[in-house]
């Protein structure tokens, strides 16, 4: 259950647009594939696959599948039930599935109560969550591999024996009522059910997953139990482990976990098919927004029909990458959008499948943008894609199937829902051959078959007329995970290399950074270093920007541009084999940046654009706010991209002194991470970079003083959006402070949970049913940042909400902490930080992060360490240092409710 994030949804083959509506993740969207289930049998008919797999049906008819993967000591356990908001059957709108989700994810079993329940999973520091989507709901964690069993032990528990009490019930009904608001204020979200109610006349799919607000209310816990008793049954449930454990020990844990689950009736649910569209259907919603966004769709085929292929490559061929056809035409030649993409989602088990562009623009580009796209689709029943254009999507396809299982949640997550919604075991391997079979002729076939006008669904959000006015037992010691070794060398120029060769890895990572970013800016300079970053890619010494994309695109590689508050950096991915290509034109790109005049206004429109809609969202005007009050002098104040007025001002001449300065030798550090021969590898990134002047006089913040607090200050700024957030936070410190840092790090979970909700705050908050979401964490960075609670809550709760934070930061400077707080509090940390490392891509950045800020790029192991060492005395120190006079910053729709904060 939540509190981290916005929910975002999980679908089969849709990318992260279209997921927002087709269902809710508590803490990161994927895509989903694969799968499967052997024949029935008995409770040990196993069918052994390829090294160190089981795949099994027990004799309760429950779907079970085990794969080891033996790289970075992570494992995943995720449960799929086949409940979801098109199985709900007589509460058909009323999102039962969703709220079943909340009461069953952690919630009191006959043997434990929600207390134990959290206490045992943050003794063995298991990041925990649960997410419900159209088709399916999926309790999941992951954790170290030695503690897969008791991880299995308690997902188990819970979704077997959920008590569902109605003390929960009465919580969780307010918990899920405030997130159904919060989804009403979302913009994107209000498209996309619009979206599904006009495409979806009289159809299950026209629901939202989390219910119409009315129908919700009328629900009972009888309900709930019911529903419970109907849906969540062996025969509608697959469980899947995946991760650096024993596979036939694991096996053995899910049969004694799952197998005494008793067999119940079940009927599954028999959807009807959409009725025929016989004429275009249009929707228009007015929103507080700045820009125009709208989603053009077209009826196609669900996941069995063969057309699913070419419909894919068509989807790569006009939207996916900088080289397709929409986004170089419109975005990147035209300017008419700030962005566009199109996907081919095609679901299993109903007739739901629609093949959409989903494009946002400025209101006075909004109608020719719109046109466009419709002549760009037009143009694909007319004309095949070229040879490089199928040759391209289909490479892309591969690097995207490999790229997406290389976590072990991806690969569970690919496998669960393929067993659950598929029945096919090989779907993944399977879809990627039937792709490389697809020709010219299938596409434009599919075309001309499925992208008709007159069954056309256009569906847009818009600008508003007017704009309102602001108003437990100690767990074993994890060993650390087996990496190989990383090799460090200066070269006489300054650059640092980390090279990290990984024999067999299929995947590159590339990573180069600088320091700076945001924290060397100014009010005249604010956003110079992030266009400067986004402008590598706009065209180099020998290639163009459609020259990069195409390459790229051609390879399957990803290749970003991009900076932040205190590193600016390109970033690459490629295919083992294609190292040396995509190699040479990140460093022409970072090296060598051309500037071309037209590319800078462009992304100069762009950028505006972008600034023009960040407040959009309730998160985004409340965070842009916090920041302007909090940072007074600070360039934290500003937005990365940077303010109007730089950006309308910023000339070729200023990027190219702001390269100069920046991207030098003793500033930059180079990273090469995968599949790579070592002593090539170094002698093409020494060769490279070996011209870098040195620039040993670059200077950059440092013991910088924190924000001062006179006092408790109280900021409230109106808004439009319906709700409220709070933000109730401390001066800080900055990144080299590490013996404060893992001690605040300690704090805000035992506060507040890390990453997954648990502590005071979420306790008393959740559990009065004050808020949807609330969490605390630290920000540091080059220079001081702060120590803050977040919470969204009803307007009229602003009070209470800021004085129950307040509290508990009060109450934390006088608690005597103990070990037993602390053991689970390092367990969460350090699975949570394991994770972020668990790829080969997000090892090599963080360790080139570290490298390039001065901690080190073996600073992770430092890290852990000290997150070890730290003492229940630490938490009270840094407590008493930190939590001395908050500023507090409202953002509501009620700003006379919020005045009796002042107090």
């Amino acid at each position: 259950m939540i509190a981290r994030k916005l929910p975002v949804t999980l679908c089969l083959t849709l990318t992260l647009a279209l997921a927002v509506v087709f269902g809710c993740d508590r803490f990161r969207a994927r895509k989903a594939a694969t799968g499967g289930e052997a024949p029935t049998g008995a409770a040990a008919a196993s069918v052994k696959r390829p090294p160190r797999q089981h795949i099994e049906r027990l004799e309760n008819g429950l779907r079970v599948i085990v794969r080891e993967r033996r790289l970075g000591g992570m494992a995943a356990f995720r449960v799929y039930v086949g409940a979801g908001s098109l199985n709900e059957g007589d509460f058909s709108g009323a999102g039962v599935s969703h709220f079943l989700e909340h009461l069953v994810s952690g919630g009191t079993t006959p043997t434990r109560s929600e207390d134990e329940i959290r206490q045992a999973l943050q003794a063995i520091g298991a990041q925990t969550n649960a997410h419900t989507s159209k088709q399916f709901v999926c309790y999941h964690g992951q954790v170290g591999g030695e503690h897969i069993g008791r991880l299995i032990e308690i997902i188990g528990d819970y979704v077997i024996h959920a008590q569902i009490e109605q003390k929960e019930f009465d919580r969780e009904f307010e918990v899920v009522q405030r997130e159904i608001e919060r989804s009403l204020a979302d913009p994107h979200r209000r498209l996309w059910q619009l979206a599904n109610e006009t495409f979806f006349t009289d159809h299950p799919a026209r629901q939202p997953i989390l219910g119409h607000p009315d129908a919700f209310r009328e629900l009972k816990r009888d309900d709930m139990v019911r529903f419970y008793r109907r849906i969540v049954v062996p025969d509608n449930t697959v469980v899947v482990a995946v991760g650096d454990f024993d596979a036939d020990v694991c096996l053995e844990t899910i049969r004694k976990t799952f197998g005494s689950w008793k067999r119940r009736r079940f009927q599954p649910t028999v959807l009807p098919p959409r009725k025929v569209q016989t004429g275009p259907r249009h929707a228009t919603l007015d929103l507080d927004v700045k820009s125009v966004r709208t989603i053009i769709e077209f009826p196609t085929v669900r996941l069995t029909d063969p057309d699913l292929y070419p419909l894919d490559i068509l989807a790569f061929v006009l939207g996916h990458g900088r080289a397709s056809r929409m986004v170089s035409d419109l975005r990147d030649r035209r300017g008419l959008v700030q962005s566009i993409s199109v996907s081919s989602y095609t679901p299993a088990g109903y007739d739901g499948g629609r093949f959409a562009t989903m494009l946002e623009a400025q209101p006075d580009k909004a109608d020719a943008a719109q046109q466009a796209a419709m002549e760009q689709l037009a143009r694909a029943v007319r004309q095949p894609p070229t040879d490089e254009e199928l040759a391209r999507a289909k490479r892309q396809k591969i690097s995207e199937h490999v790229f997406s299982l290389e976590q072990v949640e991806n690969i569970a997550t690919d496998m669960g829902l393929n067993a659950l919604l598929v029945g096919d075991p090989d779907f993944s391997e399977r879809y990627v051959r039937h792709i490389q079979k697809v020709t010219a002729d299938d596409v434009q076939r599919v075309a001309a078959k499925y992208l008709r006008p007159e069954v056309m669904t256009v569906t847009t959000a818009r600008p508003k007329r007017e704009v309102k006015a602001e108003g437990a037992t100690k767990p074993p010691v994890k060993p650390p995970a087996v990496r190989p070794r990383v090799i460090h060398r200066l070269l006489p120029n300054g650059v640092r290399l980390l090279l990290c060769p990984i024999p067999g890895h299929p995947t590159v990572s590339i990573k180069m950074l600088m320091r700076g970013g945001l924290s060397v800016e100014s009010e005249k300079t604010a956003g110079i270093s992030s266009f400067m970053s986004r402008m590598l890619m706009k065209g180099a010494k020998r290639h163009t920007t459609a020259d990069i994309a195409r390459i790229l695109d051609a390879m399957g590689a990803q290749m970003s541009a991009t900076s932040g508050r205190n590193t600016l950096y390109l970033s690459a991915r490629c295919l083992a084999e294609d190292f040396d290509t995509t190699f040479d034109l990140a460093a022409e790109c970072l090296l060598e940046p051309a500037f071309p005049p037209e590319e800078i206004e462009r992304l100069r429109a762009m950028t505006l654009a972008q600034l023009a809609h960040m407040a959009d969202t309730p998160h985004g005007e409340a965070s842009l706010y916090f920041n302007r009050v909090f940072f007074t002098n600070s360039p934290y104040r500003f937005p990365v991209p940077g303010t109007p007025e730089v950006v309308k001002s910023l000339t070729r001449d200023a990027l190219l002194a702001w390269h100069r300065k920046y991207v030098v030798g003793s500033n930059l550090v180079v990273a090469v991470f995968g599949g790579i021969d070592l002593v090539k590898a170094a002698k093409r990134v020494a060769a490279a970079v070996e011209n870098v002047p040195q620039s040993p006089r670059l200077l950059f913040p440092k013991d910088i003083k924190p924000r001062n607090t006179t006092g408790r200050e109280v900021y409230i700024k109106a808004s439009g959006k319906g709700s409220a957030i709070v933000y109730v936070a401390h001066p800080g410190f900055d990144i080299f402070n590490v013996r404060d840092r893992f001690a605040v790090e300690l704090l805000d979970t035992v506060m507040s949970g890390y990453r997954m909700p648990s502590g005071w705050l979420h306790a008393e908050l959740r559990g009065k049913g004050l808020v949807y979401e609330v969490h605390a964490w630290s920000m540091a960075g080059l220079r001081p940042g702060y120590f803050a609670a977040m919470a969204v809550c009803q307007p009229e709760k602003v009070p209470e909400v800021v004085g129950i934070i307040e509290k508990a930061m009060q109450r934390a400077k006088k608690e005597t902490f103990t070990e037993e707080q602390l053991t689970p509090a390092r367990a969460c940390i350090i699975t949570a930080k394991e994770l972020g490392r668990e790829t080969i891509d997000g090892w090599a950045f963080e360790a080139t992060v570290d490298e390039v800020l001065g901690l080190g790029h073996a600073f992770a192991r430092e890290e852990l360490q000290r997150i070890r060492q730290t003492q229940p005395d630490d938490l009270s120190r840094v407590a008493r240092r930190y939590l001395k006079k908050p500023v507090i910053v409202v953002v509501t729709s009620d700003p006379k409710a919020a005045e009796a904060a002042r107090k």
